[in-house]
């Protein structure tokens, strides 16, 4: 019989300690007990390789995101001359096993997060900037890395509470250096602060949660669409945007109810992740999935294509084909499509 590095001993084999009947080997005892250890390993580090490839793939939601974001909004004729809703933001999702029994996602769940960088330049004094060196390398957010920040920063880096901050000095070449010359505090939630000859750039990184409308399906089966309103409290939207559309009392401002108008309306991001997360009605494992967004994918004026049709039993079945077909919300209301796919090509291409 053969045997194994793991089934050392079983069978008709087992190591001859005794080579000449009475003295022992310790030399193939240690050799033999190696190889069966080293079995074990081989066995255990393979059952939790395959273990893990199958959760992860059994964790990748099947799903199907649309490329596009679409922003519709209706003709002007169909409201009073002041009276405008608000355009709404739209996604769409498609279940990729709405056409296979067993293949739902049970109590899932969409979230939005919208990552925006702003850029703000001001005057500060050297005192101010030796008195955040000096307050530690080390320390919370909730504590002010200086004196004379503004209470709207204050106030921002109170909301991200979330981590530490770190200070480093960055030399120039010169034999004659000055450590206020240029110094930066880097934070863990994006926040960095240049000073150079008096002058501070502030670059906050903020994360902003997206309000979505309907944001949890208990049966997700054939398809999803996802949306949320470019109202006064909408982060898409430039703050002179959303004061006016307060003052409204929530309706749109009428020389703003045009593709130009939205379009200058918003507020440029750096990327917008679409997280979904359920569990499989088919393998009742957890899952999840997500589509990252850029600015460029916006496309306003158009609206997502039906992507259910009817089967000849009667039935709704999902057309795969139309998640990515889009069409104009009315006459001349879109963006020029071209131009939108050939800025999407380019973007791919670098």
């Amino acid at each position: 019989k053969r045997t194994t590095f793991s089934t050392v001993g079983y069978g008709t084999i087992a190591p001859n300690l005794h080579s000449d009947g009475r003295r022992g080997c310790a030399l193939v005892g240690m050799l033999v007990s190696l190889e069966a250890f080293i079995g074990i390993l081989y066995a255990g580090f393979c059952g939790a390789i395959l273990f893990t490839k199958v959760m992860s793939i059994q964790s990748d939601a099947h799903v199907l995101f649309s490329e596009a974001i679409c922003i519709e909004y209706k003709p002007l004729h169909h409201y009073e001359a002041q009276d405008h809703p608000c355009p709404v933001v739209m996604f769409k999702v498609v279940n990729k096993l709405g056409n296979t029994k067993g293949g739902e996602i049970v109590d899932s769940e969409i979230k939005c997060l919208v990552i925006q960088q702003k850029l703000s330049r001001r005057q500060q004094s050297v005192a101010t900037v030796q008195t955040g060196l000096q307050s530690g390398v080390s320390r919370r957010f909730g504590d002010s890395l200086m004196e004379g920040r503004t209470t709207e920063s204050n106030n921002n880096l109170a909301e991200h509470n979330t981590g530490r901050s770190t200070v480093s000095i960055n030399t120039r070449a010169s034999s004659t250096f000055n450590p206020l010359d240029r110094i930066r505090f880097a934070t863990g939630i994006g926040n960095e602060v240049d000073c150079d000859d008096g002058m501070i750039t502030v670059y906050n990184r903020t994360f902003e949660s997206l309000e979505i409308k309907t944001c949890c399906h208990p049966f997700f089966e054939l398809d999803w669409v996802v949306s949320h309103i470019l109202d006064e409290t909408s982060p898409l939207l430039k703050r002179n945007v959303q004061k006016k559309i307060k003052h409204n009392g929530g309706v749109w401002p009428h020389e703003l109810y045009n593709k130009k108008g939205i379009r200058e309306s918003l507020q440029e991001f750096n990327k917008m992740i679409l997280s979904l997360g359920g569990t499989s009605q088919e393998s009742g494992a957890s899952m999840t999935g997500r589509k990252i967004y850029q600015f460029d994918d916006i496309l306003i004026g158009w609206m997502f294509k039906e992507t259910l049709e009817k089967r000849k039993d009667g039935g709704v079945r999902v057309n795969f084909s139309s998640l990515h077909c889009v069409h104009e919300c009315f006459d001349q209301s879109g963006e020029d499509f071209e131009a939108y796919e050939e800025k999407r090509q380019k973007r791919k291409t670098e």
